[in-house]
C-alpha cells in the first residue's frame, strides 16, 4: 500500500524534528511505504538515503495485510500455535520468527559497523521492537511490551563502546508534532 496524506504528513513533521540532529544518513527497510517516509525525512534533513533488505517486516506469509481479528477468525489452530511457538514458528507461507530475529540483528551489526555514526532509520513496528530488545538487551520474548506506533520516533543513543543504550527518548508523532 502506498504512503498516504497522513503518513506523508507524519513523515514531514519527523524529518522536521529531526533537521537539528546533525545526521549523516538515512538507511531504510526496501518497502514502497517506509522508502517514501524515508525519502522525505532525508529531503528535510538533507541526507542521503540507502535501502538495507534485512529492515524488512516480518513475512507474515497468507496472514499478510489482515488484522489480528481476522487472522484469529480464518486461521484460529495457527495463531493458538503462534501464541505458543515462541522462535520456532513460521508463518504460514512466510518467515520464521527466529530467522526474522537473526535478519535483524544482521541489520544492527550493519547498521553498528556502518562509517556512519548519527543514521536515521526508518523501518517497521516488528523490526524497531527487536532492535529495541538487542540494544537494551531484552529477551526478545518481551519484545511486543513495545507499543511502537505509525509515525512514532525512537531516539537511541548508543554508549561509546556499543555496548549499552545511553539514552532511549520515544516520541508519539503527535509529540513531534507539538514538541
Amino acid at each position: 500500500m502506498p504512503l498516504d496524506v497522513t503518513g506523508m504528513e507524519q513523515a514531514l513533521s519527523t524529518g522536521r524534528f529531526l533537521r537539528s540532529g546533525n545526521f549523516s544518513s538515512c538507511v531504510c527497510s526496501p518497502m514502497a511505504r517506509t522508502a517514501a517516509t524515508a525519502g522525505i525525512i532525508a529531503e528535510e534533513t538533507n541526507v542521503p538515503v540507502s535501502t538495507e533488505d534485512f529492515l524488512r517486516e516480518i513475512d507474515f506469509g497468507n496472514w499478510e495485510g489482515m488484522s489480528f481479528n481476522e487472522v484469529s477468525s480464518r486461521f484460529p489452530g495457527d495463531v493458538k500455535q503462534w501464541l505458543s511457538a515462541g522462535d520456532d514458528f513460521v508463518f504460514p507461507g512466510g518467515e520464521s520468527i527466529r530467522d526474522f530475529h537473526r535478519r535483524v540483528e544482521e541489520a544492527a551489526d550493519r547498521i553498528l559497523k556502518s562509517e556512519s555514526r548519527n543514521q536515521i532509520v526508518v523501518t517497521h513496528g516488528g523490526v524497531v521492537r527487536v532492535l529495541l530488545c538487542l540494544f537494551l538487551g531484552i529477551p526478545f520474548k518481551h519484545a511486543h511490551a513495545f507499543n511502537i506506533m505509525y509515525g512514532a520516533t525512537a531516539l537511541i543513543e548508543l554508549n561509546d563502546d556499543e555496548s549499552s543504550v545511553g539514552q532511549l527518548v520515544y516520541l508519539r508523532n503527535s509529540e513531534v508534532v507539538n514538541g
